[in-house]
């Protein structure tokens, strides 16, 4: 997949919900108004992933089944993705990885540290790449549901106007750059925002979670506890 003449400025799309995320269509379709695109994402879930790396493997990138060109699946964690795709999917560096619409935030440090998508991003910029990665904040009973049934329909609208704000911000950073000193940004977006919504930069807020699987004594767990 190498060997380009001549290249321009491109995308680099990742994720970590895999091909079949409903927020994967809307954003690719946005982001290709603005550069060329390139895609390689897992091909199954890998949320709370982290930045986990499959070194030793033999990853392969595969047409993904997506219409256009350039959309690739292969069976490796997001990080896999941003680093395959770095410096295999073209001659040239990707200008900028953009990482999601994540199904659900990552705010907060406890979140930060696990999410598959940040992984991408931070991947990206060891890279020396700048990187966004785009998370939506839903509800719980609209989390659930998708968890349950995997119907992309209730989705739908919510990630068109998460990809409409996520191609926004990439257009800036593509004209601008990342905010100074910065390597890279994280982007949560609230689950009725659109484009009219006002943003807010802020730092990680210190978070934590208490158990999340059950007792190996077989007794019920406590709640899990989300300290802010």
């Amino acid at each position: 997949m190498t060997g380009d003449t001549k290249i321009e400025p491109w995308i680099l799309l990742t994720n970590d919900d895999s091909v079949d995320s409903p927020a994967l269509p809307p954003l690719l379709a946005g982001l290709r108004n603005l550069a060329p695109v390139r895609v390689l994402v897992p091909a199954r879930e890998h949320s709370w992933s982290a930045k986990i790396m499959s070194p030793r493997a033999h990853l392969l990138p595969l047409p993904a089944g997506i219409p256009g060109d350039n959309v690739h699946t292969m069976e490796g964690s997001p990080a896999d993705c941003a680093n395959v795709g770095i410096y295999h999917l073209s001659s040239t560096p990707p200008r900028l990885v953009v990482s999601g619409v994540n199904i659900g935030e990552n705010a907060g440090l406890a979140l930060l540290m696990s999410s598959g998508t940040v992984g991408a991003a931070v991947e990206a910029s060891l890279a020396g790449i700048p990187a966004a990665a785009f998370s939506v904040k839903l509800t719980t009973e609209v989390f659930n549901n998708w968890q349950v049934t995997r119907d992309p329909a209730p989705l739908a609208p919510i990630y068109a106007r998460a990809a409409a704000i996520a191609c926004v911000i990439v257009e800036e950073l593509l004209s601008g750059g990342l905010p100074e000193g910065a390597r890279l940004i994280s982007v949560n977006i609230p689950q009725d925002a659109d484009l009219s919504t006002s943003r807010v930069l802020t730092q990680v807020s210190e978070t934590s979670y208490g158990s999340l699987f059950p007792s190996p004594r077989g007794r019920q767990p406590a709640a899990p506890l989300f300290r802010l």
